[in-house]
């Protein structure tokens, strides 16, 4: 802490390691708990600040934080998504072969790192998966354009795959696969806590390689089924 005309102005380097540290602590606990039931002093406490309003020095209000929290995830996961798709798409255009598979595989490969050594990759697809079905706020529009460009290039990389099936059907695919990929790692510790006879930490990349498994033969699939119960449950 330094001081101007009398004034105390936080370090650089200080405030960098605070607003790292409230990100980490917010994302643990808006996973953990949902945002609507962590407040701005709880997630301050949890980081150890004895500055009350320390989040709202940083970010403005829980929106802002929550925006911060999703320019994360962008920057670790969504950057290195995206390059992947790119570089899919040069293999096609310089005429290599690209099966539906390859193309999971290397958007998950970026998922698998960050889920497993990012401090907080478990914590941020259980706040992705919270807002999914609790929406609070709305999405920044840069990351709703970001998150666009990607759907798009993939759902352009699976149509040239597979160019007989129903661009509606490649799309419903896409983002059926989607969901269910943030959804699937938000409840993957859980699901390893609850059969500790069974499963531990070490069987972590087996999970992810059945999950690619699936996804892959979802992506696959040329058909879809409605109205599958046409009469009562019994």
């Amino acid at each position: 802490m330094r001081q101007t005309a009398g004034m105390a102005i936080p370090d650089v380097d200080t405030a960098v390691a605070t607003r790292e540290r409230l990100i980490q602590v917010a994302m643990q606990l808006f996973g953990e708990r949902g945002i609507d039931r962590v407040s701005l002093k709880e997630i301050s406490d949890a980081a150890g600040n004895r500055n009350k309003s320390a989040v709202g020095y940083h970010f403005t209000n829980k929106q802002g934080l929550i925006d911060a929290l999703l320019h994360r995830i962008e920057r670790d996961v969504g950057v290195p998504i995206g390059d992947a798709l790119a570089a899919i798409e040069a293999s096609l255009d310089a005429g290599e072969p690209v099966a539906v598979a390859d193309v999971v595989r290397a958007a998950f490969a970026p998922v698998r790192s960050f889920y497993m050594t990012s401090p907080y990759g478990r914590d941020a697809f259980r706040l992705l998966a919270g807002l999914m079905h609790h929406p609070v706020g709305g999405l920044p529009a840069a990351l709703r354009q970001a998150s666009d460009v990607k759907l798009d290039r993939a759902l352009r990389i699976l149509q040239r795959l597979q160019p007989a099936k129903s661009l509606r059907l490649v799309e419903q695919h896409l983002h059926h696969t989607t969901m269910a990929t943030i959804n699937g790692l938000s409840l993957m510790h859980c699901y390893i806590a609850l059969r500790t006879d069974r499963w531990g930490p070490d069987d972590l990349g087996a999970f992810f390689d059945a999950s690619e498994a699936i996804l892959s033969a979802g992506l696959k699939s040329d058909e879809t089924r409605t109205n599958i119960a046409k009469g009562p449950v019994t």
